[in-house]
């Protein structure tokens, strides 16, 4: 594995810890599947503005308060850029609450296999963040 996989692994699993942390409720519902009642609510938690967008600034807000960047030696422009290039499906320079949806979906669903396949720091950490079952 490359280093700069590793980096991307690493900013997908502080991102889906960080917003386990946000949650009232269980990230993960009883039957498995996300549970979008509490990432909407986050959603419109980041989106001060009340757009219906999460834009760059409202972007950066989110990655300081998630990744504490002086502590964890990730760039604030790659970490903008990776969430960017995986939530901003139109290239539109905001997150719409389709794409924030899709895009926890996707990267939970990554961490649901690597959890189920592995002995892995990673799927320790999402079992710790989220039990599945």
């Amino acid at each position: 594995m490359s280093l700069a996989y590793l980096k991307q692994e690493e900013l997908e699993e502080r991102f889906l810890f960080h917003i386990k942390s946000l949650v009232n409720e269980d990230i993960i519902k009883g039957d498995g599947n996300p549970n979008f009642k509490e990432l909407k609510r986050i959603f419109e938690s980041v989106d001060d503005n009340h757009d219906n967008f999460i834009s760059q600034t409202e972007l950066e807000d989110l990655i300081g308060n998630v990744f504490e960047l002086q502590k964890d030696d990730i760039p604030m422009e790659y970490a903008k850029a990776t969430i960017m290039s995986h939530f901003d499906d139109d290239n539109s320079g905001n997150i719409s609450w389709e794409e924030f949806e899709k895009g926890c979906n996707k990267w939970m669903e990554k961490w649901k296999i690597v959890t189920n396949s592995s002995n892995s720091a990673s799927g320790n950490l999402w079992e710790k963040a989220s039990p599945i079952y």
